[in-house]
């Protein structure tokens, strides 16, 4: 089962509903960001790790304005994050090409300078050759 039919499976379980019902009485049915309180508040996870089995560390209630923009923060964050993972990786790429497996070695601050030398360069070489589609066509 994929994570997020894993996480879709259990949001709509009974057991997911006493927990959050657990949290939003043990907060008092209040929104830690804004301070609204109500019966409609909801349940917020802050990380996945341990989906089912959560801990209350891994919870926060939230208005639905605030769950919104704190599910929007995550996916931004997220997206941050698989960047960094692609740049690295590119990094790691680029230096085994050039200079060997052993590369680490002698890792400085003048190869990772010649990276981004190197990774802005194609990156502009990319958008040069980007041809923009011609909307009087549609």
């Amino acid at each position: 089962m994929s994570r997020s039919n894993e996480y879709e499976t259990y949001i709509k379980s009974p057991a997911w509903r006493r927990t959050a019902e657990a949290v939003k009485q043990h907060f008092g049915y209040v929104c830690k960001k804004c301070g609204h309180a109500g019966w409609d508040v909801e349940v917020h996870h802050l990380n996945y790790d341990r989906l089912g089995r959560e801990w209350l560390s891994d919870l926060e209630v939230l208005c639905k304005a605030c769950h919104k923009k704190a599910d929007q923060e995550r996916a931004l964050a997220n997206a941050v994050d698989h960047e960094e993972l692609r740049e690295d990786a590119a990094y790691q790429t680029y230096m085994r090409k050039k200079y060997g497996e052993e590369w680490w070695d002698r890792d400085s601050v003048e190869m990772r300078e010649e990276f981004d030398e190197w990774l802005q360069k194609k990156q502009e070489t990319e958008w040069e050759d980007y041809e923009s589609p011609n909307f009087e066509d549609y």
